[in-house]
């Protein structure tokens, strides 16, 4: 039986949607202590990414936009597998996916690595 949190509000514990698609794992009990915060960060390039490649990806409940992972089409499909948790003390600004659009002249970085750069601003207080 999984353990962990139902995170899509599904009904069950696990699987391809929870945590914005990445099922469940040790790390995401990180996104639920107090002294992390979560950013959100996020990426036009893989909302267009996941439309383009279809598969896994049109079966998936979360949104795309969160997406950190370019996987298999056909499973798992493309996930948010990646995270920046401030702590509690740092005030987070913009926080973002490198995943540019595929007009973009940089997009030709994210074929050499499955993962995507995810960054936040923090600002010490």
């Amino acid at each position: 039986m999984p353990t962990g949190f139902d995170l899509d509000r599904s009904g069950t514990v696990g699987g391809g949607n929870d945590a914005q698609g990445s099922g469940t794992f040790e790390g995401q009990y990180g996104l639920h202590a107090r002294r992390v915060i979560e950013t959100h960060p996020g990426s036009r390039g893989a909302v267009l990414a996941a439309q383009a490649q279809g598969g896994a990806n049109t079966g998936q409940k979360s949104d795309p936009f969160f997406d950190t992972g370019d996987f298999n089409d056909v499973a798992p499909g493309n996930l948010r597998t990646d995270y920046v948790l401030p702590s509690k003390g740092l005030v987070p600004g913009c926080a973002e996916v490198f995943w540019p659009v595929p007009s973009d002249p940089l997009s030709r970085l994210t074929d050499a690595s499955d993962h995507h750069l995810v960054r936040v601003d923090v600002v010490v207080r």
